[in-house]
């Protein structure tokens, strides 16, 4: 099957429901129906294309560019377990409600289940916060407070210490992490706890930030716990990127608006024109303000400047007038229309994203074994990842097929132990080859630099 064959495949498994199925095989996998801790967070790819596309921040770049929005979801232990492709049309505080729906009917989650999300700051809204709190489902948000001013120097009365344990290099090699925290309600909503917390790292640096949750019943170093281990679904994005390629846009197909003015819910925005008139009138404000405050620090009066402040109290009148005659909002759907906007159609890279964090998470299953083992987390993951991509032989020895494996790399005496004790047990089960055939699979690791082969003519 060439590569015209496999995307022509992949665009019909995309629209046949095998994501679904996959994902919900993904759950098994990770033990989702034992998870009610989970991580969410928009990742975006930077879209090149010369497709008129919504623009949204990107954080890579800093600023706000064509880009691709992918909402992670993972198990509070970091794995993967959901992901939703989307555009700009609606933000993260939109999307997060309708995501979280279709999270928690994929996995069979209803809405007496009681389920946890571990948000960044891009969901701070205290709408947002009353209408999850409003919500019939039993969903609990932990996110930081923004634009949150406490000093370390400040003088609390804390409720109570606790401290986290990261292993750096092995089991053995413990860093600690000491927390203060102070649980109180939330000023601006008594139905929001704060837990003001005053984080100090082993090097001796302090920072002090607030969470806000709207769980009133649990334990605020859970909370801490779980908002400081978010570099778990940060450093697997790193990584679904560097080893999965989860960044690849997979498919370059777009749908217009005017092919989705049917299926997606429209919404109202400031019209362009009002923007701009906004923007000006900032300006003109700006400038009146300036000419006032020299006005008044002058000696003397000043002509030039009195005939300023007249003409920009004159601009600035005619501005609001013009603003009161222009309509403040449009239609969203309707402008993106008319403007001749498109979505990327993302259904092969969502099937595609799929197939990789399922990849993703078989790999760390079958690494726990080796991780354990060798106990150095320097480089256990290229180890193993050498073993996964080792040269392969198969000798048919009558029942038994023995598959001979030839690493990339050449391991040491006591990697090999290890990976031969992995092997035998893995033998001990006596697996089958998937044929049919019967015959049981035997695996063997082939250390030797000098192999030869010969392929014996049958007569």
């Amino acid at each position: 099957m060439n590569l015209y064959q496999q995307r022509q495949a992949l665009g019909e498994l995309a629209l046949s429901g095998v994501l679904e199925s996959l994902l919900r095989c993904n759950g098994i996998w990770t033990g989702i129906e034992r998870c009610r801790d989970f991580y969410y967070d928009p990742h975006s790819k930077h879209y090149t294309g010369a497709q008129n596309i919504l623009k949204g921040w990107c954080s890579r770049l800093r600023f706000a560019e064509k880009v691709l929005h992918m909402d992670f979801i993972h198990s509070g232990s970091g794995a993967p377990v959901y992901i939703v492709h989307d555009d700009n049309f609606h933000d993260l505080r939109e999307r997060f409600f309708g995501v979280v729906q279709a999270f928690r009917v994929q996995f069979a989650f209803d809405e007496h289940s009681a389920l946890t999300f571990v948000v960044d700051r891009g969901l701070y809204s205290l709408s947002v916060f009353e209408k999850m709190i409003a919500d019939r489902a039993v969903t609990y948000f932990v996110t930081w407070e923004k634009d949150y001013q406490g000093e370390l120097k400040q003088a609390l009365q804390w409720t109570g210490s606790h401290s986290l344990y990261r292993a750096k290099n092995s089991r053995q090699d413990l860093r600690r992490f000491d927390f203060q925290y102070l649980d109180q309600p939330w000023p601006r909503c008594e139905t929001i706890r704060r837990v003001i917390v005053r984080a100090t790292h082993p090097n001796g640096h302090c920072i002090q930030v607030s969470i806000l949750s709207n769980d009133l019943d649990r334990c605020a170093t859970e909370l801490i716990t779980l908002m400081f281990n978010r570099w778990l679904q940060e450093n697997d994005f790193k990584y679904l990127d560097h080893h999965f390629g989860i960044n690849e846009i997979t498919a370059y197909g777009s749908i217009s608006y005017q092919q989705l003015s049917q299926t997606i819910e429209d919404k109202q925005v400031k019209s362009g024109q009002y923007k701009a008139l906004e923007k000006q009138r900032t300006a003109v404000k700006r400038q009146l303000k300036n000419r006032l405050l020299q006005r008044h620090c002058a000696k003397r009066d000043n002509k030039k400047t009195q005939q300023d402040i007249e003409q920009l109290t004159r601009r600035l009148e005619a501005l609001e007038v013009e603003m009161a005659s222009t309509d403040k909002e449009v239609s969203r759907l309707e402008m993106l229309i008319e403007q001749d906007f498109c979505k990327l159609d993302s259904a092969k890279k969502a099937l595609m994203d799929g197939i990789k964090i399922t990849a993703r998470n078989i790999f760390y299953l079958l690494l726990q074994p080796f991780k354990e083992a060798y106990n150095n987390y320097r480089d256990d993951h290229v180890l193993f990842r050498h073993l996964t991509r080792s040269h392969g032989l198969l000798r048919d020895r009558g029942a038994v097929m023995e598959v001979l494996l030839f690493p990339q790399a050449r391991f040491s005496p006591k990697v090999a132990d290890i990976i031969n004790e992995m092997l035998e047990q893995l033998n001990a089960r006596n697996l089958t080859m998937p044929n049919g055939s019967g015959k049981t699979l035997y695996f063997r690791l082939i250390q030797q630099e000098n192999i030869l082969f010969c392929i014996e003519e049958q007569r």
